[in-house]
């Protein structure tokens, strides 16, 4: 790499987030936590690419669809490395596991198959054609459908399945990050990056389908878990006292709120 600016080119901002795709939300996250200037910048000609998210600076790129993905490809090519000091500590390991399976499956299915294709369209496809998208949008379904073993006579037991995984892999996580502020070390690495475009995503993307059960919900209660008793109280004065957001500023949740006092 020559040592100029990074860039991070993504798919555009919407629900209230830097970038609205759910893989490229970590890496814009891991950059911030690395506190290495970069410029984003948003590719609007490719909904259904791979490669994006990737990072340039002159001729050196970092692909999504290569190395394990755009924060593996930094770390690899020694441009940014959160992770030195854990990456081969077993909980580390197994907490990076559960968000990039477990967590990212439920994402991909709350997304793709369970519910309408309104989050999807505002992600990738609302510079096309409506027909185009509505095209592209049941070819990644079917494909995704693929990639998680849903079929038509095993969808209910799949779905169950998928949830209860999510479920575990979240008390898992909240047990890990107790009252601390980062899971590993006193600082973040991409665990912390990872789990929280998690969190964000699903809390400001993903609709309320179904309260008791679905993927939304079940990421609301983790965070509580995670913090403590002053987050409960600040859920309860959020209950008191609603205030009205206006049209410029997004809807953010309680729980946005949360997560940038605590990362950001």
């Amino acid at each position: 790499m020559d040592g100029g600016k990074l860039t991070l080119v993504a798919r555009k901002p919407c629900f209230g987030l830097p970038t609205a795709c759910p893989k490229c939300l970590p890496a814009y996250i891991y950059l911030k936590f690395a506190k290495v200037p970069f410029d984003l910048d948003f590719n609007l000609l490719d909904p259904d690419s791979e490669r994006i998210p990737y990072v340039e600076s002159g001729g050196y790129v970092a692909y999504n669809n290569e190395k394990g993905g755009v924060i593996e490809g930094l770390k690899d090519d020694g441009v940014v490395d959160l992770d030195s000091r854990v990456e081969f500590e077993p909980d580390w390991l197994s907490a990076n596991a559960v968000i990039t399976s477990w967590l990212t499956d439920a994402v991909m299915y709350e997304l793709w198959v369970a519910s309408d294709e309104s989050p999807v369209h505002k992600i990738y496809y609302s510079d096309l054609a409506r027909p185009i998208g509505k095209i592209m949008f049941l070819k990644q379904s079917r494909a995704v459908k693929q990639l998680l073993g849903v079929n038509g006579d095993n969808a209910d037991h799949r779905e169950k399945e998928i949830y209860r995984r999510a479920t575990r892999a979240y008390k898992a996580l909240s047990s890990r990050l107790g009252d601390e502020t980062f899971f590993f070390d006193s600082r973040p690495t991409s665990v912390d990056a990872n789990f929280l475009a998690h969190a964000l995503f699903t809390l400001q993307a993903l609709p309320c389908r179904n309260p008791f059960q679905n993927l939304r919900h079940q990421t609301r209660k983790a965070v509580i878990q995670a913090g403590g008793q002053d987050l409960r109280a600040s859920l309860k004065r959020k209950k008191q006292k609603k205030k009205k957001l206006s049209e410029e500023e997004p809807n953010i949740s309680w729980a946005h709120r949360q997560l940038r006092f605590l990362f950001f």
